[in-house]
């Protein structure tokens, strides 16, 4: 991971998702390894509250239970078409 870092002298936007910015600073000496962690944490949960707050405005999503086996999301997904 630092050679990766050590090849931008500017962050590019694809090092600033959730996880890259929390590890440059571990790496820079700025966070412990489990302050890194928590904020990572911190930051995921915040982004898919953004999430949820976004998809909210569209009344006509159909939300599919990730944990269901394929066939029963396929059932479901014809049933609701």
């Amino acid at each position: 991971m630092k050679e990766l870092f050590s090849k931008y002298d500017s962050f590019p936007t694809a090092l600033q998702g959730i996880g890259y910015k929390e590890i440059k600073e571990f790496l820079d000496g700025r966070l412990t390894r489990e302050e890194a962690i928590e904020k990572i944490k911190k930051e995921s949960r915040h982004y898919a509250k953004r999430q949820m707050t976004w998809f909210r405005k569209y009344k006509e999503l159909i939300w599919i239970d990730g944990l269901r086996s394929i066939d029963e999301k396929v059932e479901f997904i014809l049933n609701n078409l």
